[in-house]
């Protein structure tokens, strides 16, 4: 059937492995945290650049 193998997707912010759960629309943060972070740090290269 399956061969094991399964790709984990990492955190954006922090490359901790996340969990699958969703299907649709998977995560890409750990935490809400890291997902406002993130953007900040894309906004700030945004204005600095």
């Amino acid at each position: 059937m399956g061969d094991g193998l399964t790709r984990v997707k990492q955190c954006k912010q922090c490359r901790r492995p996340l969990d699958e759960r969703r299907r649709g629309r998977p995560k890409r943060f750990c935490s809400r945290w890291h997902r406002v972070r993130y953007w900040l740090e894309e906004l700030g290269e945004l204005v600095l650049s």
